[in-house]
């Protein structure tokens, strides 16, 4: 009888233990583009992701005022020393824009030479790819 219920067990844990080793989530189209766009800006190619970004964001702001931003923004912050996903939500409706779409916001939690920050990027799906509508870099407090 003892056998019986062991074997049982064991068959119940094998099975139990079928699911535990699963593939990885697959990453999101949005952050992929969005992680390829940051590559741009830690590289200081400030120009590039203005002509990688989504076509609102070419209308609403100019080449020039959109890397004097970039610029001014990696002075204050330093270079990265990490950046890690924090968030990542679908959406399509974004406040200040006029007409909706399908979006995504990915955020992630950065570390600067000078500063802990969030990094907070809004994608906006254009024909066949996810294009960076906008960005903004926060400071992060030591308890967030």
């Amino acid at each position: 009888m003892k056998s019986v219920v062991r074997r049982f067990w064991l068959v119940a844990l094998l099975l139990a233990c079928a699911g535990c080793h699963q593939a990885p989530p697959k990453e999101h189209p949005a952050d992929i583009a969005a992680r390829e766009w940051l590559a741009l800006l830690d590289a200081h190619r400030y120009s590039e992701t203005w002509s990688a970004g989504s076509e609102w964001l070419r209308v609403s702001v100019s080449e020039q005022g959109w890397t004097a931003a970039l610029r001014q923004v990696h002075a204050q912050s330093g270079e990265l020393k990490r950046r890690d996903l924090h968030a990542l939500r679908s959406t399509k409706l974004i406040k200040n824009l006029l007409e909706p779409g399908e979006f995504v916001i990915v955020q992630y939690a950065s570390e600067y030479a000078a500063l802990p920050g969030v990094e907070t990027l809004v994608l906006r799906h254009e024909g066949d790819t996810w294009r960076v509508t906008g960005y903004r870099v926060e400071p992060r407090m030591p308890w967030d």
